[in-house]
């Protein structure tokens, strides 16, 4: 069923600062057991989470692939292993491919967290840019805690200390066990980073147990809720786009959040403009020679 939350414009108009998000997936054997979803093993459904965020993200947001068990391992296709992505539609169906075809349950218990985070972390220190404008997020996805590794808050406390604790971490256990909700709890909450490097960001702990995993998609897919700016938010634009069911050709949306009086947000309000209207506009404003006639938003 559609779901408009999963969308980019929805998700862009919630929250439209730029975002760096990478996607860590457990892939350990116990991903193998049936899931409170009918018909849909763990590993079912956690890839379905990590799709559907995919879908939410913006052509400026940049995205990255984790999964692990008792090693961790990123796409070997192309940059999409070391590298931050810009999500185009390009990027999205590939990793989208590779999530469903190439990520698969191990035979191995283990669960090494740490080397996990070591390949996310990876991911923000081969950019090359500046992350003063960006938003950047570790949503990670596991049915226990740690076997193997480290012990992953210090570990998120020693990596995050070069980005100046400016990475958030966003856990989700899928089951029900209490030594994994300490652990996950303590990640979210970076319990052992050091401030003196810079003020913490908070991320968030979800937990799952049976009764609740039909609710882990959209929980996880609308991640970008908890990121909302206080405030009021701009207007925003979508890049254009072909809309699968009005078969008007490239259209653009305008959309904009509603939100209650005590600031939360309920929900996002769009309207769609037929890219050729607006083409329609500049002509008629560059019929002399010399004049010219632009679009920003």
């Amino acid at each position: 069923t559609f779901d408009p939350r999963f969308t980019s414009s929805y998700a862009g108009a919630a929250y439209p600062k730029d975002k760096d998000v990478v996607i860590v997936i457990d892939s350990s054997s116990s991903t193998k057991a049936n899931s409170g979803s009918p018909g849909k093993q763990i590993i079912v459904i956690a890839k379905d989470a990590a799709n559907n965020v995919l879908s939410t993200l913006t052509p400026n947001d940049r995205v990255g692939i984790v999964s692990f068990n008792s090693e961790a391992s990123t796409p070997s296709d192309g940059c999409y292993g070391r590298e931050l992505a810009f999500a185009s539609k390009v990027t999205v169906k590939s990793l989208s491919s590779h999530i469903f075809e190439k990520i698969q349950p191990s035979s191995s218990i283990e669960k090494n967290f740490e080397g996990a985070l070591i390949k996310a972390f990876r991911y923000f220190e081969n950019a090359t840019d500046s992350f003063d404008n960006r938003e950047q997020i570790i949503i990670f996805l596991t049915t226990d805690k740690h076997t193997t590794g480290r012990n992953p808050v210090q570990v998120i406390g020693e990596l995050n200390q070069k980005f100046g604790n400016k990475i958030r971490v966003f856990t989700y256990l899928i089951g029900q066990n209490a030594a994994a909700k300490t652990v996950l709890l303590e990640m979210a909450n970076q319990m052992l980073t050091n401030t003196s490097y810079g003020e913490k960001q908070i991320g968030r702990f979800d937990e799952f147990p049976y009764e609740k995993q039909k609710e882990l998609s959209p929980v996880v897919a609308t991640f970008y809720v908890h990121l909302s700016p206080e405030g009021d938010s701009m207007p925003t634009f979508t890049v254009p786009y072909v809309d699968p069911f009005s078969e008007e050709g490239l259209i653009t949306s305008y959309c904009i959040t509603i939100k209650s009086i005590g600031g939360d947000l309920r929900g996002v309000m769009c309207t769609d403009v037929k890219v050729s209207e607006l083409l329609r506009e500049v002509e008629h404003f560059s019929e002399d020679e010399y004049s010219y006639a632009f679009i920003i938003d």
